[in-house]
């Protein structure tokens, strides 16, 4: 099913990013949720979780969130022998 409505994909280099970009150009071509996750190889939950980021706010919803993780226990002079 193709579908000649095309959406203009931002440019990134992040292969992460990239890949959620390419989850929502085939939803808009027509394939499905299921078909999409098979064709990306990754799982359809995923998938499901990037169109509906997607459809509720737009690329900018789809960007990446940084980990915090757990804080430094090292002393800032810890180094310094």
């Amino acid at each position: 099913m193709k579908n000649n409505s095309q959406i203009s994909i931002p440019y990134t280099n992040n292969a992460s990013l990239k890949l959620r970009y390419l989850a929502v150009q085939k939803f808009h071509e027509g394939q499905s949720r299921t078909s999409i996750a098979k064709i990306l190889n990754v799982s359809r939950r995923l998938v499901n979780e990037w169109i509906t980021k997607y459809l509720s706010g737009g690329f900018d919803a789809l960007a990446l969130k940084l980990a915090t993780g757990q804080p430094s226990r090292l002393i800032p002079n810890a180094f310094n022998l």
